[in-house]
C-alpha cells in the first residue's frame, strides 16, 4: 500500500515512522484510536473548550461563570458547589440567608475571626477552642482563661528564671 502525506510519497508505515521520526507504536495506537494517517503522523491538534461558557441564576439572570454567579449573590463558591453536590436545586444552592455568620463579642466588641483576634492577644487559637469545648465555656471565658494560663506560665518560668539566677549568685 502507498501513503502520499505533505507530498512525500511512502511505501510502508515504518518509512513513514523513519521520516518523521515516530515510533511504528505510536503510529499504530493512534491508528487504534480512530486517528487519520496525517493525525498519527502529525498528532492531533487538542480540542479548544470554549470558554463562552455562561450559566443563568434562577432568575434568568446570565453570567460568564459561576464563581461570577456566586459572587453576585454573595455566596462563597465552595458553599455553592458543596450545596449543588448534595442534590440541592439553583435557588438552594443560591440561598444567602442561611449562611452562618462566625461574629462574636469580646470585651463589648464584635470580632469577626476568632483566629486574629488570638493572634492579637498572642494566645492559641487551638486552646482557646479545646476550653470552649471541653469546659463548655463562651468564647470570652475561653479567650480570658487561656490568657490567665499564659500569664501564670509566665509568672513561674520568670520565677524560675529568678530563682537560677540567685542560686549562681
Amino acid at each position: 500500500m502507498k501513503y502520499i502525506i505533505g507530498g512525500n510519497k511512502f511505501e510502508s508505515v515504518k518509512e513513514i515512522c523513519k521520516f518523521y521520526d515516530i515510533k511504528e507504536n505510536t503510529f499504530y495506537q493512534r491508528r487504534r484510536r480512530g486517528f487519520t494517517i496525517e493525525e498519527c503522523v502529525f498528532g492531533r491538534k487538542p480540542k479548544v473548550k470554549s470558554r463562552s461558557c455562561k450559566c443563568m441564576d434562577y432568575n434568568g439572570m446570565e453570567f460568564n461563570s459561576i464563581r461570577e454567579m456566586c459572587k453576585y449573590h454573595n455566596i462563597p463558591y465552595g458553599i455553592y458547589m458543596n450545596r449543588k453536590h448534595r442534590g440541592h436545586t439553583l435557588k438552594e444552592c443560591l440561598d444567602s440567608s442561611n449562611i452562618k455568620q462566625h461574629t462574636f463579642t469580646y470585651k463589648g466588641e464584635v470580632r469577626n475571626s476568632l483566629k486574629k483576634l488570638c493572634g492579637e492577644l498572642d494566645i492559641s487559637y487551638d486552646t482557646v477552642l479545646h476550653y470552649r469545648k471541653t469546659k463548655n465555656l463562651t468564647v470570652e471565658e475561653a479567650i480570658d482563661t487561656c490568657l490567665e494560663n499564659t500569664l501564670l506560665r509566665k509568672r513561674h518560668r520568670e520565677s524560675k528564671m529568678n530563682r537560677k539566677c540567685q542560686l549562681n549568685v
